[in-house]
């Protein structure tokens, strides 16, 4: 005998079972009448026994906000918002990047699965929270490649698709995980430090271990204002004359936003490309500054600020008694 499910105020006949294929699992399944589709409902995770005498056997838990009922009730009305993150050193980053989302190559099965990355589900797993998404994007991103990213640069490509309804077939696990079968085209968006902030903290920051450090503008003065210095005009290679190095011009653009630990991020890359253009003082400035952080990095908690604070001033007072009169 069918199961009455309860959501968003209207009953549905739903199958309880479990796939054959994955055994572990068990969900509550609809098929819509209008279009063929299913709903599959992880009982586990979504589901709680109706109260006596209400009439219907299940209903969608109500706890969060929105209630997992009001997702699924969204899912009925055809406005379902679900987002996707997927990082740049995926395989399915060059996808993703054109609002494209794909099962693996090797995926047969037209059933959900948790777990989805180690089983051969065609379905693709979405989610509720921007935030989740961009969480999943981040991690999977190596932490060592994240910390030294600076503000603006993409991590991960974020697919947003609109109006998800009963023309799709869906498995709700949760308001953090709904898988999506054959999933529409949807907007791409890239994913950075910056455009994530948790806390005001960016993921990178988060990732190089100096969020609540201590650390601010006033420490950082000495720096900014050697970073600023005119005289770094001078240094580099213009078409005709000079013009300020590329990598100073990126760290005053981090000054004006505020994010100084880009400054040792901007050296530290720049540090791993080879210029036969570059100035022996930029190169100094800049293997100081690397040097710098990792001093710092890899320091005591409890010396790290003074440590970085002594380096700095060290730098500035070295760099500025370097350059031409």
């Amino acid at each position: 005998m069918p199961k009455i499910v309860r959501i968003a105020g209207h009953n549905y006949n739903a199958n309880e079972g479990t796939p054959p294929t994955i055994s572990q699992e068990v969900y509550l399944v609809i098929r819509i009448a209008a279009t063929g589709r299913l709903l599959w409902i992880h009982k586990r995770k979504s589901i709680v026994a109706a109260p006596l005498g209400a009439g219907y056997d299940y209903c969608v838990s109500t706890a969060g906000v929105p209630s997992d009922d009001a997702v699924l009730g969204q899912y009925f009305a055809g406005t379902l918002t679900l987002y996707r993150g997927v990082s740049v050193a995926s395989p399915a980053a060059p996808t993703a990047k054109v609002g494209k989302s794909s099962p693996k190559p090797t995926a047969t099965l037209n059933e959900p699965h948790f777990t989805s990355d180690a089983s051969d589900t065609r379905y693709v797993p979405f989610s509720t929270s921007r935030l989740i998404a961009v969480n999943y994007a981040k991690s999977s991103t190596p932490s060592a490649q994240l910390q030294w990213l600076q503000g603006d640069e993409k991590f991960g490509y974020l697919i947003t698709v609109q109006n998800i309804g009963t023309t799709l077939s869906i498995c709700f696990f949760d308001q953090g995980e709904i898988q999506l079968l054959d999933p529409p085209q949807g907007t791409p968006s890239s994913i950075t430090p910056l455009n994530s902030l948790v806390g005001g903290a960016s993921f990178a920051d988060s990732a190089l271990g100096v969020v609540g450090v201590g650390i601010g503008g006033a420490e950082f003065a000495p720096l900014i204002a050697l970073v600023r210095d005119a005289r770094w005009d001078l240094q580099g290679s213009a078409f005709i004359g000079t013009k300020p190095p590329d990598g100073i011009l990126a760290m005053r653009q981090a000054c004006n936003n505020q994010a100084y630990w880009d400054i040792f991020r901007i050296a530290h890359q720049r540090i791993g490309i080879a210029s036969s253009s570059r100035s022996n003082l930029v190169t100094r400035f800049y293997s100081d500054l690397n040097a710098a952080i990792l001093v710092f990095l890899a320091s005591q908690a409890a010396g790290r600020v003074a440590t970085l604070q002594q380096a700095i001033g060290t730098i500035s007072a070295d760099i500025i008694g370097r350059f031409p009169p």
